[in-house]
């Protein structure tokens, strides 16, 4: 069993050996949930350890060779949650306990303050099932964001909440960058986003991610996502906190992840639902209330 000792992100990383297997993320889209994996840059080798102690990244394409590096060094993720929303009744929802295996496969059951399990969300190659044991419903298929601000008080599509309850981020290709800055000592990479643009700001290390906000084509910002405290976890550099913020709505979730463990065993069965009798299996579209 991996040791899930945390150490602090000046020190240096044990090298750790990589799958074939990409790295699991979520794309935007209006329409559903589309889970992506990254390419394995090293096929079956042993990725290399990262010593982020003053070895500043020179350019765009080393930042994302080092971010993507970074992932490729973790085949599974454990984390305990916990679940911040202005709009969310903290009776209702209060932390979640995550699983994440490579290829792209989520497991997050949220419960409430008393640990009463309130919703058990799976994500795998694709496919979005929430199921509510309350109210013993399934609802299945494409995943919208008005659902899940029902469930955690954010309008957040599928691919940001994954992505905002597991710390885990997916960048898009070198080939799609628009601009390149530098803001002090950190990274500015600009990339397109539908009619707007993405800004993601990195650390001088070039692997520590420390915002990513989307523009509309007008320049407002739609979207506001932030991490902080980063820490090495057995090899693998990974935020404390996350924040998702969307301006307009005035809307905020906050994520602290009180532990967690990287390469821990689990089984397939993990990611699939044992359900009991008797249960009603809904469409997304209705909208779960």
């Amino acid at each position: 069993m991996a040791s899930s000792c945390t150490f602090a992100v000046s020190a240096r990383a044990s090298a750790v050996a990589c799958s074939a297997a990409g790295f699991g993320g979520a794309r935007r889209s209006a329409g559903g949930i589309l889970c992506l994996s990254l390419l394995c840059l090293l096929a079956c080798a042993r990725a290399p350890s990262f010593d982020l102690d003053g070895s500043p990244a020179g350019g765009p394409r080393e930042v994302l060779q080092r971010i993507h590096r970074n992932a490729l060094l973790m085949n599974s993720l454990r984390a305990d949650v916990r679940l911040t929303s202005e709009h969310m009744p903290q009776s209702r929802l209060a932390r979640a306990d995550l699983l994440f295996a490579r290829p792209h496969r989520y497991r997050v059951q949220f419960k409430t303050v008393f640990g009463n399990t309130m919703a058990v969300f799976i994500v795998r190659q694709g496919r979005a099932d929430l199921y509510l044991p309350m109210s013993n419903r399934l609802y299945q298929g494409d995943l919208t964001a008005r659902g899940i601000r029902e469930l955690v008080g954010i309008e957040l599509s599928a691919g940001d909440l994954l992505e905002t309850l597991s710390g885990i981020f997916h960048l898009p290709s070198d080939a799609e960058l628009l601009d390149y800055q530098r803001a002090g000592n950190d990274h500015l990479l600009i990339f397109p986003w539908g009619q707007g643009r993405r800004e993601i700001r990195v650390a001088s290390d070039g692997v520590r991610i420390l915002s990513d906000r989307y523009r509309d084509a007008s320049g407002r910002p739609v979207l506001e996502k932030e991490f902080q405290g980063y820490r090495m976890i057995d090899g693998v550099v990974l935020p404390e906190e996350v924040r998702a913020f969307l301006p307009e709505r005035q809307e905020k979730l906050e994520v602290y992840f009180s532990h967690q463990a990287v390469d821990t065993p689990w089984e397939e069965e993990d990611f699939h639902l044992d359900l009991p009798d008797g249960v009603e299996r809904l469409p997304w579209i209705r909208e779960y209330r």
